[in-house]
This record gives structure tokens, sequence and C-alpha cells, in this order.
């Protein structure tokens, strides 16, 4: 009991570490590719509005996610469930960074949005093997 106790905070901890330096990476990833973007000679390919409109929001969203994951604790008995309300913001973003690459693939600065979008996929990987990890740990 107290040592597989042991071992899950253990693990959390781990995880928890992984987690912050994916959010490092993926904010930085994040950085470097709305840069790229606002640079004059790249302002074509977002011609579109709507398609700013929509980065700018993802941006906010994935912000505000990455804020509230760096602040958690993992003593939290709501863990699990602050955990499971992050997802649907977080696979927005994944959905709507998708849509991105495919209209950009062949494109300059399509290496930076897999980038970006890998640090993301990783993001939620983390937080769903967090979750589990918590409701195992609440069973034992």
């Amino acid at each position: 009991g107290e040592k597989l106790r042991q071992e899950f905070y253990q693990e959390q901890v781990n995880l928890h570490a992984a987690l912050v330096e994916a959010l490092e990476r993926g904010y930085s990833a994040q950085q470097d590719y709305f840069r790229l973007i606002s640079e004059p000679t790249h302002q074509h390919l977002f011609a579109s509005d709507l398609l700013h409109t929509e980065l700018d929001t993802m941006q906010g969203r994935l912000m505000s996610v990455q804020i509230k994951l760096r602040k958690l604790k993992l003593d939290d008995e709501n863990l699990a469930e602050s955990l499971h309300n992050f997802l649907p913001y977080i696979g927005e973003v994944e959905k709507f960074l998708r849509k991105l690459l495919t209209k950009l693939e062949t494109r300059p600065g399509a290496s930076l949005l897999i980038r970006f979008l890998n640090s993301v996929l990783e993001i939620k990987i983390l937080i769903a093997s967090i979750m589990r990890l918590q409701r195992a740990k609440l069973k034992v």
C-alpha cells in the first residue's frame, strides 16, 4: 500500500515535470510560429481575416490553459477533474493546427507548425496520463 502510494506520487512528479517541459516547448514553438506568420513576406499565406481571428482565439485559449496547467497542484483532489476540463480546449487547438497544416504543408514554416502541433499532442497525452494515474492513486 504505502510503497505503491510513494511510487504513484513519484510517477506523478515525473509526469508533471514532463508536462512543464512540454508546455515550455509548446510555448517556444508557438512564439516562433506566430513570429513567422506576422512577417510581411508571409502575409499572403494568411490572407483570410477569419484565419487570423481564429489563430488569435486559439492562441488565447492555449495561453490560458498553459497558465493554469503550470499552476496545477499534484495534491489537489480535483486534479483529474480539472485536467479533464482542459482537454476540449487543447483538442480544439489541435484540430485547428491540423487544418492549418493541410493548407501549409508545402510552404515554408510548416516544420514550425509541426513542432507546435507535436507539443500540443504531447501535452494532451501527458494530461491523460496524469489523469489515469490520479484515478489509480485514489483507488489504492
